[in-house]
């Protein structure tokens, strides 16, 4: 117990990163403390979250994989993912051969100096599934996610929407796993934006950023 506690004051600087425990241990350290406790720390970011209600396992591969690296406590706590954290489980997704419904990953910053959140839901990957699509299928998804018509968007608009919004067949997991990796990819470029926008429009200074962490809220089904 010592050992874990430790690692989680080694990163005070940082954010808590449990993935590298497993489940098991992760349990236990809330058996012995409770959340308002472990906040008490200066640790950083708060990356885990008790949950309204109790999130339940879904079925099918991709929902399990989901469920197993970012839920805690039989559905109590959840984890949101840094980009770090959210490539490893992108990876696993796509070590399972499968596909779901849909995969969202929504982005958002956390503060902690300033005790604030900045959501930046402009920029989330919706990657849905369906049994059969085609070109007027995607152009119709894309305009509905980006609240404007194709004809009305630029060359790198209808990029954006094709990588933030795809669309895949149940049974293509080959695909599946280029849409995920192509919006992973995609975050070298979103990353910088979002670091602008924290700068301009929602008026952080740069020696401030060093405080908060972009992280990632996941669902799937």
């Amino acid at each position: 117990m010592y050992k874990v506690i430790k690692i989680f004051k080694a990163a005070r600087t940082s954010f808590i990163d449990l993935i590298n425990l497993d489940t098991g241990t992760v349990d236990k350290i809330f058996d012995d403390y409770s959340m308002a406790d472990l906040n008490k720390t200066n640790w950083g970011v708060k990356l885990l979250e008790e949950n309204k209600q109790m999130i339940e396992k879904q079925a099918g591969l991709v929902n399990e994989t989901v469920y197993n690296y970012i839920v805690f406590c039989n559905g109590k706590w959840h984890q949101n993912l840094t980009p770090n954290n959210l490539s490893i489980l992108a990876e696993k997704i796509i070590e399972t051969h499968a596909t779901t419904k849909y995969l969202r990953f929504i982005p958002f910053y956390r503060n902690l100096k300033e005790k604030r959140q900045v959501e930046f839901d402009d920029y989330m990957l919706y990657l849905e599934c369906r049994n059969v699509i085609d070109e007027d299928a995607e152009n119709l998804h894309i305009e509905e996610c980006m609240g404007k018509s194709i004809q009305e968007m630029g060359e790198n608009e209808i990029r954006r929407g094709m990588i933030q919004f795809p669309l895949c067949r149940y049974d293509d997991p080959d695909t599946y796993a280029v849409k995920l990796l192509s919006y992973m990819e995609f975050l070298n470029e979103l990353v910088p934006i979002m670091r602008e926008q924290l700068i301009g429009s929602e008026g952080f200074k740069d020696e401030e950023l060093i405080f908060g962490e972009i992280c990632f809220e996941i669902n799937s089904d």
